[in-house]
């Protein structure tokens, strides 16, 4: 790492050794949300950098891969710290607040950014993967959905909703494994052999 980065890092842990402190001294709540805020989005970057100096070894399936389980640690631990405080209303909101941020923003910004790095000012996909992501983002949605309307309705399935929603994150990840694995292997296998490289006249008269 270069000595910027390092510094980076030495002040994030400064701060999450703060925002511990701050919350076991009991300080005034202002201070103490405000280094914890600075604190977990400092290690979002670490997260996100990390991954990235991975990701440089990997192909684009696994970086994107990584990206996207890792990335959200953060966010992760905030709901568990949440409901082991019994604050429900805040995981609620925390996980409500990233699919929006992921769905929206995040994915916008993307589109914009792949659309100013194209020379034709267009940002293509691979149509499969975006299929696969479009059916399992349609898989989450429904399974929410139909627990909703059984705890709205009070029916007797209701009564069961842990059981419910434990089954169905079993099946989540289930679904998810069996996607991503292939998905990961299709794109190690479909990297180029590195090649040893030409000499400059090859290069100026292929050119």
């Amino acid at each position: 790492m270069r000595t910027l980065e390092r510094t980076v890092v030495a002040t994030i842990a400064a701060l999450g050794g703060a925002a511990g402190l701050a919350h076991f001294a009991h300080w005034a709540v202002l201070p103490a949300f405000a280094l914890a805020t600075l604190a977990l989005a400092g290690t979002a970057w670490i997260v996100s950098f990390a991954t990235g100096q991975v990701g440089e070894h990997l192909g684009p399936a696994a970086t994107g891969l990584l990206q996207a389980t890792l990335g959200n640690l953060p966010e992760l631990f905030v709901v568990v710290f949440a409901l082991r405080a019994g604050e429900q209303a805040v995981a609620q909101s925390a996980i409500v607040g990233s699919l929006f941020a992921t769905a929206l923003l995040v994915l916008g910004v993307v589109l914009i950014v792949g659309a100013l790095r194209s020379p034709d000012g267009v940002m293509r996909f691979d149509p499969k993967v975006a299929r696969d992501t479009s059916t399992l983002l349609l898989v989450c949605v429904f399974i929410i959905v139909i627990v909703g309307l059984s705890l709205s309705s009070g029916d007797a399935a209701s009564h069961h909703v842990k059981t419910i929603s434990a089954i169905a994150a079993g099946l989540l990840l289930t679904v998810y494994l069996a996607w991503v694995i292939p998905y990961v292997r299709r794109d190690t296998a479909a990297r180029p052999a590195p090649r040893r490289r030409a000499s400059p006249w090859a290069w100026r008269w292929r050119s």
